[in-house]
C-alpha cells in the first residue's frame, strides 16, 4: 500500500495547526508549507534564470514552464531540507544549505480547473557562476533558461511572451505567457526585486 504524504498545516497567522493527507489538504484549501527555489546564473553582467518545464504527464499544469524547483514541505520535515530534497530530485543537482539564500515568503491562494492551492511559499534563490549539469527525471520534460530581463518585463506585463534558451540542444525558444504557470505577483516581486537590487554580487 502506498504511503500518504502528510503535510503540516498552519492557521493565518502562520501557527502549525495539524498534520494533513496532502489531497485533502489540497480540495480543503489548507494553508501548507511548500518551497520554491530559483536557480540564477551570474556569471555574465545580465543574469539568466532557470526555468523547468513540467512533464506533460503531470496531472496539474502539465507542460508548463514554472520556477526551477519547487515543491512540498513534508510533515517533519525543514523548509531548508524540502528545497534540497527536491533540487536533487527534480533536477538532480547535490546542492548545500550554502549554495542557497532565504529570501522570505509569499501566501499563494490559487485555482485552476478544480485544483486548490493555498500555500505558505518558502521563497529560496541558489546563485550559481559555474555551468550546472542537470539530471532532470519523470516529473520535468527539459530546462531552458531565460535573461532576467526578458522575465521581468513578461513580469510587468510590458510584453507578452520570453525569449531564451533550452540548455540541452543549445536552441533558441519561445515561451507564450500562457505556457508559463502562475503564480502570485507578491512570490514573483521576492525574486524580482532581490535580483534587480543584488545584480552585481554573488
Amino acid at each position: 500500500m502506498e504511503e500518504k504524504e502528510m503535510l503540516k498545516i498552519y492557521d493565518l497567522n502562520l501557527e502549525y495547526i495539524d498534520d494533513i493527507e496532502r489531497n485533502e489538504a489540497h480540495q480543503k484549501e489548507l494553508l501548507h508549507e511548500v518551497v520554491h527555489c530559483w536557480i540564477v546564473d551570474v556569471r555574465d553582467d545580465e543574469p539568466w534564470i532557470y526555468l523547468q518545464q513540467r512533464s506533460f504527464l503531470k496531472n496539474e499544469f502539465a507542460g508548463l514552464y514554472d520556477i526551477s524547483v519547487a515543491g512540498h514541505v513534508s510533515s517533519g520535515e525543514e523548509p531548508e531540507l524540502s528545497v534540497l530534497r527536491e533540487i536533487e530530485e527534480e533536477i538532480g543537482l547535490k546542492a548545500e544549505l550554502k549554495d542557497l539564500k532565504y529570501l522570505g515568503y509569499a501566501i499563494e491562494h490559487l485555482k485552476c480547473k478544480g485544483y486548490y492551492d493555498n500555500e505558505l511559499c518558502r521563497i529560496f534563490i541558489y546563485k550559481t557562476n559555474k555551468e550546472l549539469d542537470f539530471k532532470t527525471n519523470q516529473e520535468v520534460e527539459k530546462i531552458v533558461k531565460v535573461p532576467f530581463s526578458e522575465y521581468k518585463d513578461w513580469f510587468l506585463k510590458e510584453k507578452s511572451d520570453i525569449c531564451g534558451i533550452d540548455i540541452e540542444s543549445g536552441s533558441k525558444i519561445t515561451i507564450s505567457s500562457k505556457d508559463i504557470c502562475r503564480h502570485s505577483e507578491e512570490a514573483i516581486s521576492i525574486l524580482i526585486t532581490h535580483i534587480a537590487t543584488h545584480k552585481n554580487s554573488n
